[in-house]
């Protein structure tokens, strides 16, 4: 198989900076969830196919009929790959459309700093990843992850996240290559972890907040 890869290969550590705001996250601040009685689902991506965005909007639509007090919001940005706003009006039915919050806008470290702090669940039903930024940024945040469980960022995830699963099938990207690959996640196993892991957050379960707090240590 033509990965692209010349042999040998090296393993190069990413020089990582830590931002000086990630400390004011504290994991009391999910005591925000039982006082508004809301969660905010993040997902933070290119909106790409690669990404998922449809597997998301799907399992949240199905979600919203479980749990009446989600909410979603997606940082993304214009790209001609981007077609976020005709996956909505296929996959998010008319009731649930209002609790989807669309962030086009150009966002510095402090509002992305900002973006993290008021959400209470980061969702990344990828189809593959070389590194998946926003994953190692859910743990600098102390914040639950519920990402695929194929790709790069499983070398640092553990079991400390909620990680979806997927099958195999033949890639769908931009870059048309005819031997690719991508996994597909299931968006009823990730609406069954969202339904299961709000009802949890609601009621500060000591056990989660223990498995989030490891994932950040682990970051």
């Amino acid at each position: 198989i033509d990965s692209g890869c010349i042999l040998p290969i090296s393993i190069v550590i990413i020089p990582l900076v830590k931002r000086n705001n990630i400390n004011i996250s504290k994991l009391e601040d999910f005591k925000r969830v039982r006082t508004t009685n809301i969660l905010n689902i993040l997902h933070v991506s290119s909106c790409f196919p690669r990404k998922g965005i449809d597997i998301l909007l799907k399992a949240f639509n199905l979600s919203c009929k479980s749990v009446d007090n989600l909410t979603l919001t997606i940082k993304t940005f214009h790209n001609p790959h981007n077609n976020i706003k005709e996956l909505i009006d296929l996959f998010i039915e008319k009731e649930f459309a209002n609790k989807i919050n669309l962030i086009f806008d150009d966002y510095d470290d402090e509002m992305m700093s900002n973006l993290y702090k008021n959400s209470d669940i980061v969702v990344l039903p990828t189809r593959g990843e070389g590194l998946n930024m926003p994953a190692i940024e859910a743990g600098e945040y102390t914040l639950p992850l519920v990402v695929t469980g194929f790709g790069a960022h499983t070398d640092f995830t553990n079991d400390n996240v909620w990680k979806i699963p997927y099958q195999f099938s033949k890639s769908q990207s931009h870059f048309s290559l005819s031997s690719s690959v991508w996994v597909d996640a299931s968006y009823g196993h990730l609406s069954d972890i969202l339904v299961k892991l709000s009802n949890t957050l609601m009621k500060n379960d000591a056990k989660v907040l223990t498995k989030i707090a490891k994932f950040h240590n682990n970051i």
